[in-house]
């Protein structure tokens, strides 16, 4: 023992509280001990002594055991409290028990008196420790409800263990209603099918950060931005997310990438009746390789970051095609900001992109300056994504068909491909 025990001993016999404090003796336990045989003595001394323990006889002339226990109980004292008495019953022992005793010994056994004092302090100071811990964890549950935002603690299923106030109350639930519910409840269809995989991905590095879109109760969508790391808890893997409502980043991305556009777009504009004047060749050359280096500076920066903030930067994806795919969605919505509208289609490691309108077409099939245009900025742009592939241009307008179509390879065979190119303008 660290700690010198404080015994508070009821007892009326001398001799008896001399063979309890013997057999503790002999046990090794280090204690100092009072004892005392009234009412106003014991109430005295649990101020005074403030015992560690109790050991309290059964009966007494003018007071008992289970008294004494009440007093205890009275005063809100949490202390274990064993009876070692010779007359008390197996049946009513059993019931002191349920009424807060901590053990019973019989007087005639005190050889049990030494392991039970273990057990009880053992016992007791479990029973603070946990005390102590849900304290912690409640003052930590305050914090979490104070903060901006929402905090999700769900196993690997998806089914939730813990939320914070913010993670109900902005998705419109109520608390226990949310708690029934299963990650796959809230998160937007669009998102469902990677709830997996990043699961599975989580648990592989032990921390992520991904985009995701969760559904409030009345439908509508919260774009958000997850934080999510693996914590253990009774050797099970849970996950703790922390998750940010990114509306308004959202917003202002979206500005900001209409703006860039909006000036690429009153380039192309400007240059179109240069373009469409009878120029030598070599000036159209020029103008495409300013029209390119232009380009080149004004959204290769802008592309980047929505990439990487898009999960798909040079060590935040491991599968090709998957940057490809993401590549291909971003310049769909630049030319659809052109009034181009767009189709995609797929075929193992090619995937083809046709323009299905065109917003110079009577230009375009009489000088194929304009597809030249629109073929610098997806081929330049594919080469920023640095994947191991090529964009080419299979169709045009310009070369009398009805749409343009680009193919982008991620596997190619160069030769082949340089044929097409060249067929495209002839």
């Amino acid at each position: 023992m660290n700690k010198q025990l404080r015994i508070l001993i009821l007892e009326d016999n001398v001799v008896d509280a001399e063979l309890m404090e013997r057999e503790l003796h002999r046990a090794e336990i280090e204690f100092k001990s009072r004892r005392v045989d009234t009412k106003e003595d014991f109430q005295r001394e649990l101020a005074d002594f403030t015992p560690d323990l109790i050991l309290a006889d059964y009966t007494l002339p003018s007071f008992d055991g289970c008294s004494a226990m009440q007093i205890v109980k009275e005063m809100c004292l949490d202390v274990p409290f064993i009876f070692v008495s010779g007359t008390i019953g197996e049946d009513f022992a059993i019931e002191t028990l349920k009424s807060g005793a901590t053990d019973y010994v019989l007087k005639d056994r005190l050889m049990r008196l030494a392991p039970a004092v273990h057990r009880a302090l053992r016992e007791f100071k479990e029973r603070i420790k946990h005390r102590q811990d849900e304290e912690e964890l409640k003052i930590k549950a305050r914090l979490l409800d104070d903060a901006t935002d929402s905090v999700f603690v769900h196993d690997t299923e998806g089914n939730f263990i813990y939320l914070n106030e913010g993670a109900y109350k902005s998705r419109g639930f109520g608390k226990e209603e949310m708690m029934s519910m299963n990650l796959h409840s809230i998160v937007s269809p669009e998102y469902a099918n990677l709830i997996k995989p990043r699961i599975e991905n989580l648990i592989k590095l032990g921390e992520v950060t991904y985009e995701s879109a969760h559904l409030r109760k009345d439908g509508s969508i919260i774009p958000v931005e997850t934080h999510a790391r693996i914590i253990e808890s009774d050797n099970k893997k849970l996950v703790l997310s922390i998750v940010r409502d990114v509306t308004e980043r959202k917003r202002t991305e979206k500005l900001l990438r209409e703006r860039a556009r909006i000036e690429l777009y009153g380039f192309i504009v400007s240059a179109l009746p240069l373009f469409a004047s009878g120029v030598s060749s070599h000036v159209k050359n020029t103008l495409i390789s300013t029209f390119t280096e232009r380009f080149e500076n004004n959204i290769r920066k802008r592309f980047e970051e929505e990439m990487e903030f898009q999960g798909y930067g040079k060590k935040g994806v491991e599968e090709s095609g998957e940057m490809l795919d993401a590549f291909i969605s971003w310049i769909s919505g630049l030319f659809s900001n052109f009034g181009i509208k767009t189709r995609l289609t797929s075929s193992g490691d090619i995937r083809q992109l046709e323009f299905l309108n065109c917003s110079w077409l009577d230009e375009a099939q009489c000088n194929p300056i304009f597809c030249l245009i629109c073929r610098a900025m997806v081929i330049r742009s594919f080469s920023w994504t640095e994947l191991e592939g090529a964009a080419f241009q299979t169709s045009s307008i310009a070369g009398g068909s009805k749409i343009c179509k680009f193919e982008f390879h991620l596997t190619q065979d160069l030769q082949t491909r340089e044929n097409v190119q060249l067929e495209v303008f002839q």
